[in-house]
């Protein structure tokens, strides 16, 4: 395992766990106790952990809000399976509505195998991506721009998508029980909410470490949510509540 693939896993279990232990990570990866102190440091230095006695915690901000660019790689492959899925459901002539997760992000690439599709975002990175394909329609809602998840937010943004119907939506959030889907951010939660209720099929794309999870802002009710597309087949727990609200579910 390459230092990169070994901070990449630390960066895996801090999304989960928040805080991690020296010693532990050292008998996880089978490495001396220095060796994963390098690492932490060069993961301090990317601004993507704070440093503390013993280990280390995972930088965020606003109630467990964390930064687009940590994000981005974290469980790339789950993502990249997600994106996969989330293609099968998009045909041609679309307009789709990805919002700022780096879950949708990865959707782009697969956008170009169609025809005419349109893409909606609030997202400054998605949408910079999209532009360098020249087939693809853009349509950007402008506002604020957040710099914590490089996204337009506020008043004017959520003022534009209420005059914009979807066909098809894609959304991520913080966390989900099985009362509500939630994020870290109130105005990324609005957004959310009003783009599921302009679009004709919603699909909610998160991956399992997201499962019994809670954050600060609802976005709606799960048991509303149309379709769900995943990473692992999820618990019987999960499947059986899916089943009970008629709720679709791909992994």
């Amino acid at each position: 395992m390459t230092p990169k693939e070994r901070q990449d896993k630390i960066m895996e279990i801090l999304t989960q766990k928040l805080e991690v232990n020296v010693l532990k990570l050292a008998t996880l990866f089978n490495v001396t106790d220095e060796t994963i102190r390098r690492d932490l440091k060069v993961l301090e230095e990317e601004k993507k952990v704070i440093r503390s006695y013993g280990g280390a915690k995972l930088f965020t901000t606003r109630k467990c809000e964390v930064p687009i660019a940590v994000r981005q790689d974290i469980f790339k492959e789950s993502k990249l399976k997600i994106s996969e899925i989330c293609s099968n459901y998009i045909n041609d002539n679309d307009v789709i509505f990805i919002d700022a997760s780096t879950t949708a992000y990865y959707i782009i690439p697969h956008l170009l195998k169609k025809k005419n599709i349109t893409i909606v975002s609030n997202s400054l990175l998605h949408l910079g991506y999209a532009s360098s394909f020249k087939k693809l329609k853009i349509i950007c809602l402008g506002g604020t721009l957040d710099p914590l998840s490089n996204s337009f937010l506020g008043p004017q943004t959520t003022l534009q998508v209420k005059n914009i119907f979807f066909d098809k939506a894609f959304i991520s959030c913080r966390g989900m029980n099985k009362l509500a889907i939630t994020d870290a951010n109130d105005q990324q939660a609005l957004l959310r909410k009003i783009v599921l209720q302009h679009t004709n099929y919603q699909y909610l794309i998160l991956d399992q470490t997201k499962f019994d999870v809670t954050s600060l802002h609802v976005i709606e009710e799960t048991k509303n949510i149309s379709h769900i597309i995943t990473d692992k087949k999820p618990s019987n727990s999960w499947c059986n509540f899916f089943k009970k609200n008629q709720i679709l579910y791909d992994y």
